[in-house]
């Protein structure tokens, strides 16, 4: 037996008895899998064959751009990026509640649709994954 310092025994001692039938079986199955290394193996001869027309597949059509809907997320944003400091500079620089109150409330209406729709449109023009055009609110035809 060995021994390290401090008396202790680190080596198991599993005795005279064979290992278990599903061990050796184990064993067995994994050694047969796995190539060895003195095993010569073609590599051209384990990859397989693209289907039939696998390179004449056509990418999906690209939907087209929804230039309306751009305008209109533009004019929204503009328009609410316009108001809110009209508002604050009415409300806060002139002191006029009356006048500043209109555009504080409508600001954020035109905002953020605008800011959404835009963000939509971009990500899907870019073709970010889960944006989509038809993710856009359109007028019926």
């Amino acid at each position: 037996r060995s021994r390290m310092k401090g008396g202790r025994n680190n080596s198991i001692d599993l005795g005279d008895e064979d290992p278990s039938p599903l061990l050796q079986k184990a064993r067995n199955a994994s050694s047969e899998s796995l190539p060895t290394v003195n095993q010569d193996v073609d590599l051209m001869e384990m990859e397989e064959e693209p289907p039939v027309g696998y390179y004449q597949q056509k990418s999906p059509p690209r939907e087209r751009f929804p230039w309306k809907e751009a305008m209109l997320a533009v004019i929204l944003t503009l328009g609410g990026v316009v108001f809110l400091p009209i508002g604050l500079y009415e409300l806060v620089g002139r002191g006029d509640l009356r006048r500043g109150t209109p555009f504080l409330c409508i600001s954020p209406f035109i905002l953020l649709p605008g800011v959404y729709h835009l963000t939509i449109l971009v990500r899907a023009y870019l073709g970010h994954r889960g944006y989509r055009y038809s993710q856009l609110i359109r007028r019926p035809h």
